[in-house]
């Protein structure tokens, strides 16, 4: 939708959704390496899926619930970090 509106608009929003795993990678420990990665990878991955069809945009296309599940894990990950 973005796309129509303008293409610069487009750029961003891609940009924007590409960014959203790095603080997994940014606030990890070598603890949960693995666990950060993982959770990277899916969100890229839906972003990925998504661009490549008809698909629900991420965090927004399913509803409030991806954004609460993305919050929740987001301040969960960190909390194990701070734990350590």
């Amino acid at each position: 939708m973005l796309g129509e509106v303008s293409i610069w608009l487009y750029i961003l929003g891609l940009i924007s959704i590409f960014l959203i795993p790095i603080p997994f990678l940014i606030f990890s420990s070598e603890k949960n390496k693995i666990i950060s990665i993982c959770l990277a990878l899916y969100y890229w991955i839906i972003a990925l899926f998504s661009l490549l069809g008809d698909f629900p945009v991420p965090i927004i296309g399913y509803g409030s619930s991806p954004i609460i599940g993305y919050f929740i894990v987001l301040l969960w990950h960190i909390g194990t970090i701070n734990n350590n």
